[in-house]
This record gives structure tokens, C-alpha cells and sequence, in this order.
């Protein structure tokens, strides 16, 4: 499952790589090199895995007890926090330099909380998207802000089988309703109500938890999931990557999360797999970052990057060459950051805020029954 999850990792960083280097110098990648499954596309998957770790995790870990789902939010609280506000601090930082001033968000209340950025992103200037509550760098963050509001449900949706299959049923019909009701309506107008649309891509969560019942209650072998992978990537291949409403995508994304539960047992205790996943959060909230560094805005390091877009053209006398040299070194070098800030940023920020927050509980507990023992001051 980590590789997986580093795998969609990767094909959000292609299209980025794309997006902010490639295509400014006359280059352009193919979707192909992550079997389509690029930008947007691979986000949504993340999606799917979400909800099956998600749903696993509750009906394994977290009783439904008022302490369990407290621990659960703890859980996720220290997964997602520590190190966004980490990257948070550096962007802010970075885009204070003089001559980055535009690159600061008018706020960074939204940014810092994450809770609800994703709607903000949305429709704050409906129907384009805005970024401006992000530094520059960190405009992943959104996606964080819908993952957020899936774990603040998840404790009370998908302990019952009932409850969230009715979820996934009226998510997927609100995902139906918006792709018919919004697709000639422009791009920015379909692709905010079939991507950003919280309620239009709860689906994809949904799927995922599904994929975590069957895993529970049905043993599916590796072989039965490894051709339901292999025919999520052919479905991925046939449709347009930039796209999230025809429906190769949507039957990709069906046999994905099919394949999830033969996968998961088969690789959950595997060592490798499990430092692959630990290497995709601190990949995807980086990898934009490190773009940044490379090339543009920031153009760090004496613009390394530049340099070398300008140096390979006249080596490599063909533009696939070159977009490939120039993805497989900001993969390289993205990798390479993600490592680091596991080890010496992910792993130590964790550490003090789960200190943090256990010092302020005991403090609490132990104030409760001192402040209970207090006498009454009558007026």
C-alpha cells in the first residue's frame, strides 16, 4: 500500500513538474508516465485510500467509545498538523523575501487551520479558484482541508455499514448531478463542482471505506487484486487525464479501490512498503517547494534549475529527452527533501505536539478535580 500511495504522490509531482517548469519552456510531459493518473486524478485516488485506511483503522484501532473516537482525532491531528505548519513557517518565510511580497496569502488563519480552505479555494472568487490564502509552495494544503472534514465524520458514518453505503449512494448521485448540470458550463466551473465539490467527491472516500468492509469481511487474494489494479491503470490510460468526469476515470477508480483489500494484507507488515508510505505525506506537501526552489519564484541555489533547463536542450537533441531528465531530477532531488523531512522535521514536530497536547491534558485532569473541590464564593 505505501508504494501505492508514493506512486499517486509521484504522479501529483509530474504534473506539477509540468505545470510550473515544463510547459514554460516549451516542453510537455506525457500523462503516460504515471498511467494517467496525474494532478487532480491521483488526489481523488488518494482519496480512495484514505477512506479504506480510514474505515480500517476505526474498526480495528479506535473503539466506538467517546474515548476511541478522542484518540482517533488525536491520531489524525498529529498525522496532518505538525508538519503542514512546519511547511507552513518555511513558505512564509520564503515568500517575505524582498520581491516575493505578492506570493503572501492575506491570511494565514485559514491557512494554518486548514479546516474548510478547500471550500474557500473554491468559491471564494467562484468561478475561479483562489489560491491567495496559500504561500506560495503550499497550495497543496487545500486537499488537506477535505481530507479534514472526512475524519471529522468518519466516527460517525462508517461505523455503520448502513449509514455509509446511503452516504455513498447520495454522494454518487450528487457527483452525477454535477457532472451532468456542469459540464458545458466552462472548465473552471465543471472541474470546481467535480473536484473541489466536497460533497461530489465524498464518493471517493466512500469507495474506499467499502473496499475496507469487503476487506473485513471477505479474504480477496493478491492474484483477484492485482488484475483489478491492472485494469484500474488500463481505464486510467484510455481517458482524458485531465479530466474528472468521463467514465474510464470512474471505473478506474472502482477497480482501485477493489484491488485495495488484497493489497493492503498482503504488504500492511511488509518494511519496505511501510517506508515508501512514510516518504508520500512529507513527498506531497514538499514537492511543491522544491519546484519552487529549483526554478521559479524563489530560484534558489543560483537558479539550478534554470541552468539547467538551459544547458540539456543543446546535450539532449530530443524535448522528451529533456522533460524526462528534468521530471526524473526534481524527482530525485523531491525524494530526497521528503526523506530528510521525515527524519529530522516530520518524526521531531510530531513528537512535540503529541508532548505538547499531553502535558495540556494531564493539566487539565489535573485541575478538574481541584477546581470541583473549590468552594463557592457567594456574592
Amino acid at each position: 500500500m505505501g508504494a501505492i500511495r508514493l506512486f499517486l504522490a509521484f504522479g501529483v509531482l509530474v504534473a506539477h513538474t509540468d505545470a510550473d517548469v515544463l510547459s514554460h519552456i516549451g516542453l510537455r510531459m506525457d500523462p503516460l508516465w504515471a498511467l494517467g493518473l496525474i494532478g487532480g486524478r491521483a488526489v481523488l485516488f488518494f482519496y480512495v485510500v484514505s477512506g479504506f485506511l480510514i474505515g480500517y483503522v476505526l474498526h480495528e484501532k479506535y473503539p466506538a467509545t467517546g474515548a476511541g473516537t478522542r484518540a482517533f482525532y488525536r491520531s489524525r491531528f498529529l498525522r496532518i498538523y505538525p508538519l503542514w505548519w512546519c511547511l507552513l513557517a518555511v513558505c512564509l518565510f520564503l515568500g517575505s523575501r524582498p520581491g516575493l511580497a505578492g506570493h503572501l496569502p492575506p491570511t494565514v488563519i485559514p491557512a494554518a487551520g486548514l479546516l474548510g480552505s478547500d471550500w474557500l479555494v473554491a468559491f471564494w472568487t467562484y468561478p475561479a479558484q483562489d489560491w491567495l490564502i496559500f504561500p506560495s509552495g503550499a497550495e497543496v494544503g487545500w486537499t488537506l482541508g477535505a481530507e479534514l472534514t472526512f475524519y471529522l465524520m468518519a466516527p460517525f458514518v462508517l461505523r455503520s455499514d448502513r449509514t455509509a453505503f446511503a452516504l455513498l449512494l447520495v454522494s454518487a448521485l450528487m457527483r452525477i448531478v454535477c457532472i451532468w448540470a456542469f459540464k458545458s458550463a466552462g472548465q473552471h466551473v465543471s472541474v470546481t463542482m467535480t473536484y473541489f465539490f466536497f460533497p461530489a467527491t465524498l464518493a471517493f472516500f466512500m469507495l474506499g471505506h467499502c473496499a475496507a468492509v469487503i476487506h473485513r469481511r471477505y479474504r480477496i487474494g493478491l492474484a483477484l487484486s492485482a488484475v483489478s489494479l491492472t485494469a484500474a491503470a488500463a481505464f486510467s490510460a484510455l481517458g482524458n487525464p485531465f479530466s474528472f468526469d468521463d467514465w474510464p476515470f470512474h471505473l478506474s477508480a472502482l477497480c482501485f479501490a477493489l484491488a485495495l483489500p488484497g493489497i493492503f494484507a498482503a504488504t500492511k507488515d511488509n518494511r519496505v512498503c511501510n517506508v515508501l508510505g512514510d516518504l508520500t505525506y512529507p513527498l506531497y506537501l514538499t514537492h511543491s517547494l522544491v519546484i519552487s526552489a529549483l526554478f521559479w519564484p524563489l530560484a534558489l541555489w543560483g537558479g539550478l534549475g534554470e541552468a539547467l533547463a538551459e544547458w540539456l536542450p543543446p546535450l539532449v537533441h530530443s524535448k522528451v529527452g529533456v522533460a524526462i531528465i528534468l521530471t526524473g531530477v526534481v524527482t530525485v532531488i523531491a525524494l530526497s527533501v521528503a526523506w530528510l523531512t521525515h527524519l529530522f522535521v516530520e518524526r521531531p514536530a510530531r513528537f512535540i505536539v503529541s508532548r505538547i497536547l499531553a502535558l495540556t491534558s494531564s493539566l487539565f485532569r489535573f485541575a478538574g478535580p481541584a477546581a470541583a473541590r473549590a468552594p463557592l464564593i457567594q456574592p
